[in-house]
């Protein structure tokens, strides 16, 4: 027979077990409640960061295109929209120049840390992107740097993808 100490002791385990899948768990619950994910969305940053969606889950590209700003220089826009009950991380951006065939010429992952909102600061300084908002973002590229390894193939098209994180390293 268990002493009452040993019965406790199974009981703590049980509960921290529940609370762990609880936790795991979060978006998921907090998604499916209505109530509390409006809650979340008006919580403040750090609650906010907490129960973030990945960028996949969440957001979805409403428009992108690239402007030319001289020879070597080229401006990124693009308009996210958040599609979720639940504010969503801002994402890592995969672009990849393409040549008349659709054949890849070069590609880059940009980091939040590296374009900013349209009307503000860094992407990576502010909250996350609330449910249902949509917001515009600039990212400037150095086609010189990008496209090292076929320096004379002009790029006729580009390819968009949103990610969770960065690129892994080899």
């Amino acid at each position: 027979p268990a002493s009452p100490g040993q019965k406790r002791a199974c009981l703590a385990l049980l509960v921290l077990a529940l609370l762990q899948a609880a936790w795991w768990q979060r978006t998921t619950i907090a998604a499916q409640l209505p109530p509390l994910a409006r809650q979340i969305g008006n919580a403040s940053t750090g609650v906010q960061h907490l129960f973030a969606l990945p960028a996949t889950q969440a957001l979805r590209v409403e428009g992108s295109g690239l402007q030319a700003m001289d020879e070597h220089h080229v401006r990124l826009d693009v308009t996210l929209r958040n599609t979720s009950p639940l504010p969503g991380a801002w994402p890592h951006l995969r672009i990849e120049l393409l040549d008349p065939q659709g054949l890849m010429l070069a590609s880059r992952s940009i980091a939040p840390q590296e374009y900013q909102q349209r009307d503000g600061g860094a992407a990576s300084d502010a909250p996350p992107i609330g449910p249902a908002q949509t917001v515009e973002l600039l990212a400037y590229l150095n086609l010189q740097t990008l496209n090292t390894q076929l320096p004379e193939s002009a790029a006729t098209g580009f390819r968009l993808t949103l990610l969770d994180s960065g690129p892994s390293l080899p």
